[in-house]
């Protein structure tokens, strides 16, 4: 098969390595039940509303560790039946993506992302975090997840960062800031312990952590020069604290493209190593982003000198 029939493969080995990788996770956690984060996050807002401290709410062990302003959005949900509200975040999770994914422009199999499917089987409203940002939603966002202010820091989005501290100064009044602040060694703990330690840079373990982090610090350096926007949207998943598998759905606009350019090869590597949950999987994924391109420019410029060669047959192989 010739390289460009290869090429033409590849999404369909993409698509493929998705769909069955989500079929195992949903193995092990079908069987639980959909909406396990949505039915944390809304109890937690019930408590709110009910004066009761929203990080005691613990469900199958895990306990609520979002900070104040996620809890606002849970409201309108905290004020339906259980089973309605986390179906509505099942429903709206599945439509935002659907709908990110189809403005991105993205062949619907994106769909079967793994991180994206877990955080949509359990309705977790990070989700909701990529489709709001492309709508030009980030305050709005933030509010939901603040990491997600991360994405307009990177691109240098001066408006957008200037109405998330609005946003968050304004909220602040409303959401109980003081409490979380009083607990929140306990909060970070507890976040530890549920993401054993995470995917980030900071889940790898010494001696390899500071080589690691200045890896990661380099890559991004030289992916924001070259790239601003793919940078923009792997920076939270390769550095955030205690990184979850799902957290990776928000570097999706990063691991695409167009597989005829360097860039677009090295985006579906980095897409396969971010669809497995593996340790240190953002800051390799990162770094192929970053450094990948110029080499496989470099490997293809190599190739047509080699045919030339060949043809003409001087091309010099070793003697067996």
């Amino acid at each position: 098969m010739s390289w460009s029939g290869v090429r033409r493969l590849l999404p369909w080995l993409l698509a493929t390595w998705f769909i069955v990788i989500s079929a195992m996770r949903l193995v092990v956690i079908g069987p639980g039940g959909p909406g396990f984060d949505g039915r944390l996050y809304r109890s937690a807002a019930v408590a709110w509303l009910g004066g009761a401290d929203p990080w005691q709410v613990v469900q199958g062990g895990v306990y609520f560790g979002a900070p104040p302003p996620s809890l606002l959005p849970m409201v309108p949900f905290a004020l339906l039946p259980e089973t309605v509200g986390v179906g509505a975040l099942l429903v709206l999770g599945l439509a935002g993506s659907a709908w990110a994914i189809r403005r991105l422009g993205l062949p619907l199999w994106w769909l079967a992302f793994p991180p994206l499917v877990d955080g949509m089987w359990n309705a977790n409203p990070h989700v909701l975090v990529l489709p709001l940002i492309l709508a030009g939603l980030a305050p709005l966002a933030t509010i939901l997840k603040v990491y997600a202010a991360i994405v307009p820091a990177v691109r240098l989005e001066l408006r957008a960062l200037v109405l998330t501290a609005v946003a968050l100064v304004v909220t602040a009044p409303f959401v109980p800031w003081a409490l979380y602040l009083s607990e929140r060694q306990t909060i970070s703990e507890r976040l530890e312990r549920t993401a054993g330690g995470g995917l980030s840079v900071w889940a790898i373990d010494q001696p390899l952590l500071p080589i690691a982090v200045v890896l990661a610090l380099v890559a991004l350096a030289v992916l924001v020069r070259r790239n601003r926007e793919r940078a923009a949207w792997l920076a939270m998943p390769a550095f955030w604290p205690w990184t979850q598998w799902y957290y990776s759905s928000l570097a999706i606009p990063a691991i695409v493209g167009d597989t005829a350019t360097a860039t677009g090869l090295v985006a579906m590597l980095a897409a396969a190593i971010l669809a497995i949950p593996l340790e240190g999987g953002p800051v390799i994924a990162l770094a192929v982003v970053a450094f990948g391109p110029p080499l496989v420019e470099r490997l293809g410029a190599s190739r047509p000198a080699w045919r030339e060669a060949r043809a003409h047959g001087t091309l010099r192989t070793p003697n067996p």
